[in-house]
């Protein structure tokens, strides 16, 4: 059960496209969206996959089946089901709390849990100032700005009336000002989803973070994570004059010559009731 969760946020965080999202009921982080969750083929042996699907959420979130119901379970094509989760409950699902120590869910001395690991491609997404500098970040960006450059802001700078560029600098929901980030790029201090950015009008964002970049994330506009070395760069730029512009690139495809590897967020041994057990076999 444990190598399915992890199997399923890998899909859900490389190849996003495979985990359906069906409806979205808003763009803040808090609100629930229906996602297909894949389990492979359909169990043998006239298993219920009703049963094992609730059962399997009973497990995740504790005994909650109105706030956590299967909305539908698949019985003909796949083993599968459609459920509302936040993207936090959706992590959650996965097992996926990596990379720190003891993070797994399914823990059990007699259980094999498999590890997500990484594929052979990253996808790299590039950055170019109003000064010529070009910064190579992280992202599936499929938008095409056509080289256009458009005025970039920092986010701290663009608090919405009732917020704080405390929270404004980090994109937090309802925290930008659409008055001020419409039509332009966004830069924020954290790796975040990006639906503020998109909710207040803005073009584009740039994330800078300490997040590891080992796995590539779409987002509603166009977007890249940098690291905090180049973020401060950016920083610096818009900061050093009244006219700070740049444009984001459409994602190119690189080879990560290290692959594989197990991915950052996928969780960790050992087991934390039993260290000395790092996997059984039976």
């Amino acid at each position: 059960m444990e190598g399915q969760r992890l199997s399923l946020l890998h899909c859900l965080l490389i190849h996003g496209l495979l985990l359906a999202l069906l409806a979205t009921t808003g763009l803040s982080q808090s609100d629930k969206k229906s996602y297909i969750v894949y389990l492979g083929n359909l169990p043998k042996g006239g298993i219920s996959t009703a049963l094992l699907h609730n059962s399997m959420l009973q497990d995740v979130f504790g005994s909650d089946p109105v706030a956590k119901s299967v909305l539908y379970s698949y019985k003909r094509s796949f083993n599968g089901f459609v459920v509302e989760l936040t993207e936090d409950e959706a992590r959650k699902i996965a097992g996926n709390d990596g990379p720190g120590r003891a993070t797994i869910k399914n823990f059990s001395p007699w259980t094999l849990s498999v590890a997500a690991s990484t594929m052979d491609r990253k996808f790299l997404t590039r950055v170019k100032l109003g000064n010529g500098v070009v910064y190579e970040g992280v992202s599936v960006n499929t938008f095409d700005l056509k080289n256009e450059m458009y005025p970039i802001i920092h986010a701290r700078d663009a608090p919405n009336i009732n917020s704080t560029p405390a929270s404004s600098r980090f994109c937090l929901d309802n925290s930008l000002n659409p008055k001020l980030v419409k039509g332009k790029i966004v830069l924020c201090d954290r790796f975040v989803s990006g639906s503020e950015p998109l909710a207040a009008g803005a073009i584009g964002a740039l994330f800078q973070d300490n997040a590891a970049q080992d796995s590539a994330f779409s987002f509603p506009l166009p977007a890249s994570l940098l690291d905090v070395a180049d973020g401060s760069q950016v920083f610096i730029y818009i900061n050093s004059t009244s006219n700070a512009t740049a444009t984001i690139f459409k994602s190119d495809e690189g080879n990560d010559t290290l692959a594989p590897y197990v991915a950052s967020f996928s969780s960790r041994g050992p087991n934390p009731v039993t260290p000395d057990i790092l996997k059984v076999f039976r």
